[in-house]
């Protein structure tokens, strides 16, 4: 089984009781909503199959939400634009009538952010349009780079500090919704600072929700703050789309292998999304890039992989999944190519409670011994997460009671959740959930398994013991 999780997108394509149950059954442990598109129907009637499917195969999975966010788009146009280099066209909230095509969004905050000379981008950055001028509800715009304008694509800003909310009144009805669904895992879009983290957080905590929070990385702002919005956030994802267009695309490799070693050296999760199998939209075999790509980031330490497009709106969900299963297997093989944990970089410096010295351990024993797997008892979810990061090559297998914690750390690289109700007495749960491992055939006899967790079992968030178990 592949120890880096695999996170896909539902969508037209992939909306279907067959093919979810093909994607989990490849492997697939999360489920991206993207709350860019659709409506609450919709997403309620994924959700739902989703989790029916998931109990049918009792195969725990992590439902996430992502956010729109301050996402620019172009307006609803009546029929697509098709603008030529060295046109002038007007883009805005309203047209003044100084050129003959419109282009319309609905930001006015835009209108006051932007400035002369400076670009807007449409559709990832395909059409380039440079500002000759402006007036309270629009630009005058000269066509650097010519294409079809379509309703809804992109504009993005890479020359201009734009002074909107990071939540949205969409993103916080639509959080409002996805904590009364039940989601695993909220994604907030176009971060900027630790406190668009923090303003998400309150409003959960508001309404008790246990959602873990996802910083998306897009924004140039974000990097600037990044070590605090790694402290803020309980998980981090690279989103190269939009940071891509934001930034020279060729700097994005290299923020991207740098996040990832910040998250391995903070241990926090890290998922790598966006264009990782593209090309199989529409085709059965894969791009040698893409390929290494994927190969790269597993390598890097990378916990989680995305697709978005390729599983949503592409041809081969299916086949998609079974492809990047099949590259993080092979790349997962080859033991030493890993840069993931270096003996010098086993922790921070504030990690110094018994959790992550008894993770450490667990690293060094596995690395030192045959070990089969890893049992770990845990009600938050916490342990299981730490133990994770160290990118031990074996199965974790994380028991805990609370079926909450179940679907949320399936998303976590090595991590197979079991939910079990837990004995009073350590020895008895011990026993029983070796009982369930062996009934399961993911462990025989002769097997050893390092066994860690907190003493007296109902304690919570204290992880106070390990041991080297041989199963008899």
């Amino acid at each position: 089984m592949n120890l880096t999780k695999i996170l896909f997108t539902i969508g037209p394509a992939s909306a279907k009781r067959d093919i979810v149950e093909s994607l989990l059954r490849e492997g697939a442990r999360g489920v991206r909503f993207n709350f860019s598109h659709g409506d609450y129907n919709m997403h309620l009637a994924n959700y739902k199959l989703v989790r029916n499917v998931s109990k049918y195969l009792g195969i725990p999975v992590a439902a996430v939400m992502d956010l729109q966010g301050p996402k620019i788009r172009v307006d609803d146009i009546n029929q697509p634009i098709e603008i030529k280099a060295g046109e002038a066209v007007e883009i805005g909230i309203k047209q003044r009538g100084d050129a003959q095509k419109f282009i319309p969004f609905s930001y006015r905050e835009v209108i006051d952010s932007v400035g002369k000379n400076e670009r807007i981008l449409i559709d990832d950055g395909r059409i380039v349009l440079k500002v000759l001028s402006k007036s309270s509800e629009a630009f005058l715009a000269k066509v650097i780079v010519g294409g079809i304008v379509k309703s809804h694509k992109g504009l993005n800003l890479p020359e201009t500090s734009l002074n909107i909310p990071a939540l949205t009144k969409k993103d916080r009805q639509d959080l409002l919704f996805g904590i009364k669904t039940g989601f695993d895992y909220v994604a907030l879009s176009f971060v900027r600072s630790p406190d668009d983290i923090l303003e998400l957080k309150e409003i959960l905590n508001k309404y008790n929700s246990r959602m873990k929070v996802i910083a998306k990385i897009e924004r140039p702002e974000a990097l600037k703050y990044i070590d605090d919005i790694f402290r803020v956030s309980d998980m981090i994802m690279v989103a190269r789309g939009d940071l891509g267009i934001e930034l020279p695309v060729y700097q994005v490799p290299v923020i991207q292998k740098k996040l990832i070693a910040k998250a391995n050296y903070q241990k926090k999760p890290i998922i790598v999304a966006t264009q990782m199998l593209e090309s199989m939209m529409n085709a059965l075999i894969p791009s040698r890039a893409e390929v290494t790509d994927i190969s790269n980031a597993v390598y890097d330490g990378a916990d989680v992989v995305m697709l978005s497009g390729e599983t949503a709106s592409g041809n081969y969900p299916v086949e998609t999944v079974k492809m990047m299963k099949r590259i993080i297997l092979e790349a997962e093989s080859h033991k030493g190519l890993d840069k993931t944990v270096g003996d010098e970089e086993i922790c921070r410096g504030d990690m110094q409670e018994n959790m992550y010295s008894i993770a450490n351990a667990v690293r060094q024993i596995a690395n030192e011994k045959r070990i089969k797997c890893i049992i770990t008892f845990t009600q938050s979810g916490k342990t299981a997460e730490i133990i994770s990061k160290y990118h031990i090559n074996s199965q974790i297998y994380a028991f805990t009671p609370d079926i909450k914690v179940v679907n949320t750390v399936s998303l976590l690289r090595g991590v197979v959740p079991i939910f079990i109700k837990y004995e009073k007495n350590t020895d008895h749960l011990i026993e029983k959930a070796i009982k369930m491992l062996i009934k399961s055939k993911k462990i025989q006899k002769g097997d050893s398994c390092i066994i860690t967790g907190g003493m007296p079992i109902p304690k919570r968030g204290e992880t106070n013991f390990i041991k080297i178990h041989t199963i008899k």
